[in-house]
């Protein structure tokens, strides 16, 4: 309805500025409204689409604001109504691409709660229906990209778990497959802060593994990806791109590390690769 998709404007733009609470009032709104829609037309494929979704953001609002464990009840309500969908109509991509985007964000829940093996499940889940979605169609960027993140936020938690070369396995592609979007949208403000980010955590890892002695090599690995990161961020901060207190943030740590990082290559008189 009309009043639904205001309220979900209203939130949206909350979200951006990280307004957690204030966005989440309307989007309780917004799934009050659904949910009556959807019980008056229980046929009605779209109606129980949009319900999904506003479980969905709500519980995808709480793992952004660092609440992971309010949000499995939302995403797990989520996931059960996408997943009867996607039965439903086994051909409809959009299904997929919600179960998927479902998978992702209890990935990250679960992960924030040191679950990873729940949390790696979820992310492969994911994984695996966004790259069938790119084999039918290679040239759809948008699913490289979310595609991108589900591997992004894998290495997270395989960092976490102490599985330090799968995490930079994952890593790396998530960067390859960032590098390509950015090709086709080279000044893309969603696209350089994604790749900043999966810069700045390749080059966290490979310095992790540096320290713990598997090879000078995750060193200049390490050097490489964190001063690419730290100047898209820098680009993207003097373009008043990082008013997010987490964007922020997450400049400030890549700075960290390199900065760490060099300073490992002058105790260690290191030569960085050209």
């Amino acid at each position: 309805s009309a009043l639904a998709r205001a309220r979900s404007s209203l939130a949206y733009g909350l979200l951006y500025e990280d307004k957690w609470e204030q966005a989440r009032v309307h989007l309780r709104q917004a799934l009050a409204i659904h949910a009556e829609i959807a019980a008056e037309k229980p046929a009605d494929l779209k109606a129980r689409r949009d319900l999904c979704l506003m479980h969905y953001r709500i519980g995808s609002s709480y793992v952004q604001s660092g609440q992971p464990g309010h949000a499995q009840d939302e995403l797990g309500e989520a996931l059960e109504c996408q997943m009867r969908l996607a039965e439903a109509d086994p051909e409809n991509s959009q299904y997929k691409s919600d179960l998927a985007s479902s998978h992702h964000f209890s990935g990250v829940a679960l992960g924030s709660v040191s679950r990873s093996a729940e949390a790696i499940r979820h992310f492969d889940q994911a994984i695996a229906l966004r790259r069938t979605a790119l084999e039918a169609d290679p040239r759809d960027s948008a699913t490289r990209s979310l595609l991108a993140g589900n591997l992004y936020e894998k290495a997270g938690v395989q960092f976490q778990s102490g599985e330090r070369r799968g995490a930079l396995a994952s890593a790396r592609e998530a960067l390859e497959m960032q590098q390509q979007v950015l090709v086709g949208d080279p000044r893309g403000t969603p696209s350089r802060i994604s790749m900043a980010q999966f810069l700045a955590r390749a080059g966290s890892i490979s310095l992790a593994l540096a320290e713990a002695g598997e090879g000078t090599r995750y060193l200049a690995d390490a050097i490489e990806s964190c001063r690419a990161a730290v100047g898209f961020y820098y680009e993207l901060g003097g373009e008043g791109h990082l008013r997010s207190p987490s964007l922020r943030a997450e400049s400030d740590r890549a700075r960290d590390t390199l900065g760490r990082a060099e300073a490992a290559l002058l105790r260690g008189k290191v030569s960085p690769k050209p």
